[in-house]
C-alpha cells in the first residue's frame, strides 16, 4: 500500500516556488498566490501518481522476488488500484463565530440526512430496496472536545463535515469503493476524475 497526501505535496511545492502560504492541519488556510496552489493541485493527475508508485515499486524489496524457486528479480507487473480516496475541501470565514454558528445551524437543520432517500440525493444515486436491505444508511454527530463532526455514511464511503481548528468548514468525502458511484478501480486518467468530481 502506497499513502500519498496531496495538501502535503502542494505545500511542498509550494515552499519550493517561494509562495507563502499559512497552513492549516492537512490543508491551506491562507496563499499568497491561491490559482498558483490550486493549479499545483490540479497537477496531480493519474499519470503522476502512477509514476511515484512505480518508483518506489522498484526501491522497496519484493518479498515475491525472494520466494523458492524464484531466480533473479523477476520484475512483476502490477495493476495499481484506489483502495481509499479522500477528497477534501475547506472553505476559510473571516469570522470564525460566524462559520461555527453556520455549521451548528446546519447540523440542527440536517441531522436526518441518514436516511435513504436524502442519502440517495446527496450522493446521486438511486437507492433501492435491495440496497437498503444489504446497506445501512445513517447520519451521526460527534464531538471531540468541544466540536461537532457531522457524518453521513453511504454503503463503505462517507461524508464528514467538520470545523477546523474552529476557523474553517471541512468537507471530507471519503471513497472506499468506486465501483459504488459507477466508477472503477484501477488508477487510471478517466477513473481518478471520474472519483475527484464525485468528492467535489
Amino acid at each position: 500500500r502506497f499513502y500519498i497526501n496531496g495538501h502535503e505535496y502542494v505545500k511542498h511545492q509550494l515552499e519550493k516556488k517561494g509562495i507563502y502560504f499559512e497552513p492549516l492541519d492537512n490543508g491551506i488556510g491562507r496563499c499568497e498566490d491561491p490559482r498558483a496552489a490550486q493549479r499545483i493541485a490540479d497537477g496531480i493527475t493519474a499519470e503522476k501518481l502512477t509514476k511515484l508508485i512505480r518508483k518506489w515499486i522498484r526501491i522497496v524489496p519484493n518479498p515475491l522476488d525472494f520466494m523458492p524457486g524464484r531466480r533473479g528479480n523477476l520484475a512483476l507487473k502490477y495493476e495499481i488500484s484506489m483502495l481509499q480516496t479522500e477528497i477534501a475541501r475547506t472553505q476559510l470565514w473571516k469570522r470564525a463565530a460566524d462559520g461555527l454558528q453556520f455549521f451548528e445551524q446546519v447540523i440542527r437543520e440536517n441531522i436526518d440526512l441518514g436516511r435513504p432517500e436524502k442519502v440517495g440525493v446527496i450522493f446521486g444515486k438511486q437507492i433501492r430496496k435491495a440496497t437498503r436491505k444489504k446497506h445501512s444508511f445513517k447520519s451521526r454527530v460527534f464531538t471531540y472536545g468541544a466540536i461537532p463532526v457531522f457524518h453521513v455514511y453511504f454503503k463503505t464511503n462517507k461524508l464528514k463535515q467538520y470545523f477546523k481548528e474552529a476557523k474553517a468548514l471541512r468537507n471530507e468525502m471519503t471513497i472506499n469503493n468506486p465501483r459504488d458511484f459507477g466508477v472503477g478501480k484501477m488508477l487510471t486518467t478517466e477513473n481518478f476524475r471520474s472519483i475527484r468530481e464525485v468528492g467535489l
